[in-house]
């Protein structure tokens, strides 16, 4: 079985938009903790949606990844260390400038890690 699928992190407006992109048969994560956390009843901008006949016409496999055993983390932890992945940083800033960088955390406009670079 295919093992490459479609990760939706940020909320479920992007959720509910893409999570069918996915090809028939793929695995597919999802740590959205925003959109299953929203306690009110009925449609909502932040509450997500999945349409069950798609997710079984496709074949698709879902699991949640809040949560990952140890050697997950010293695996990553192994990859960075020796090159194998690298994140994308989309922006550093001087740690003078943290009220800069919490702004543009806040308006979501960026692709990518934003690092505060100590004196």
């Amino acid at each position: 079985m295919p093992t490459r699928g479609r990760c939706s992190a940020a909320a479920a407006s992007t959720w509910s938009s893409t999570w069918w992109a996915a090809r028939a048969g793929r695995r597919c994560s999802t740590s959205c903790g925003r959109a299953a956390a929203t306690p009110s009843p009925g449609p909502s901008p932040d509450r997500s949606s999945l349409d069950l006949r798609k997710l079984y016409l496709k074949d698709l496999t879902f699991f949640g990844c809040t949560t990952q055993g140890d050697e997950v983390f010293a695996d990553l932890v192994g990859y960075a260390e020796r090159g194998e992945i690298r994140p994308h940083v989309a922006r550093t800033y001087p740690l003078r400038a943290i009220v800069e960088a919490q702004q543009d955390f806040i308006a979501k406009k960026h692709v990518g890690k934003l690092v505060l670079l100590p004196p």
